[in-house]
């Protein structure tokens, strides 16, 4: 393998991440039509520390975003409290009120499963329009 002077091998960027937790709320519609749909919904999932000799549930809230038929399908279908599975990349927004520059970083569903309490696993994939 020939050196290359001056240019340290690095790793690509990787913008991924996977959640299973609860609706937190309905998704709510944020589409500025029917035809371009915009499903936001809040997502909890449950972690665990332990603070002296107690174990306690610590919530961690995710902001997510979702576009065109999968926001349709997740407005139809997913209700507060069904379970979740969210595939997606994050996405940083910044914004500024009264001179005061905001940031947060939410998620952007590439594919999601909801799973309705008492019901059996319904997917709603990217991939789904895939013929093979």
């Amino acid at each position: 393998m020939a050196s290359n002077p001056g240019k340290e091998k690095t790793m690509a960027d990787m913008n991924s991440i996977n959640i299973s937790g609860r609706l937190g709320a309905d998704p709510e519609s944020r589409g500025p039509s029917s035809d371009k749909v915009i499903a936001t919904f809040r997502v909890c999932v449950n972690g665990r520390r332990k603070e002296g000799e107690e174990w306690v549930d610590v919530p961690n809230w995710f902001s997510i975003t979702a576009f065109g038929w999968q926001g349709r399908i997740l407005l139809e279908k997913g209700h507060k409290g069904d379970e979740v599975v969210v595939a997606g990349k994050l996405r940083e927004e910044t914004w500024e009120v009264n001179g005061e520059k905001k940031n947060r970083v939410s998620i952007i569903a590439d594919n999601i499963k909801v799973i309705p309490r008492g019901q059996p696993t319904q997917s709603i994939s990217s991939n789904d329009d895939v013929p093979f």
